[in-house]
């Protein structure tokens, strides 16, 4: 079956998004970053950077720096910002529309739904499990056991919480 295995697959400014903030993260101490450096580290065409900064600018995650040596830095407190922050600038919508608020269930039914009620529950650990990987937390535990422990950690919610 193609794409068995994939549940959600996050959008390519998204991606971009992600390796740009990272980047600026990891270079923080500098004052400004060219675009044609974050460009060229980081593999995204020139032309899809500028769309992806605008978004990070707008949203307040990035500053820009106008004229020959500008570019941008990422905005403090930078330790803070997570995955959860960009999916919310790129891409905002949940999993299913059904979460979504107003008409977003064609059979109004949202509460006695049991597919509704797990849409919820993975919705929510989708949001746990991006909250807790900020760029701090990325850019820190570079192994996929690491990121796992972080997950674990955070846990999936709680069912009170869940309700």
């Amino acid at each position: 079956m193609q794409g068995e295995g994939y549940v959600i697959q996050l959008k390519t400014i998204t991606d971009y998004a992600i390796r740009t903030l990272l980047y600026l993260y990891e270079k923080r101490d500098r004052p400004v970053i060219s675009s044609e450096e974050i460009s060229d580290k980081m593999g995204i065409p020139a032309s899809y950077l500028v769309k992806v900064a605008r978004k990070l600018r707008d949203a307040g995650l990035i500053e820009s720096v106008l004229g020959q040596f500008g570019g941008y830095h990422i905005r403090e407190p930078a330790d803070t910002i997570s995955l959860y922050d960009v999916i919310q600038v790129t891409e905002p919508q949940k999993i299913n529309g059904c979460l979504e608020s107003g008409d977003g269930c064609s059979r109004n039914s949202t509460g006695d739904c049991s597919v509704r009620q797990f849409y919820e529950i993975m919705q929510e650990q989708w949001d746990k499990s991006l909250k807790s990987m900020t760029l701090k937390v990325l850019t820190e535990n570079t192994d996929r056991e690491c990121l796992l422990s972080v997950l674990k950690k955070h846990g999936p919610p709680d069912r009170e919480e869940a309700s």
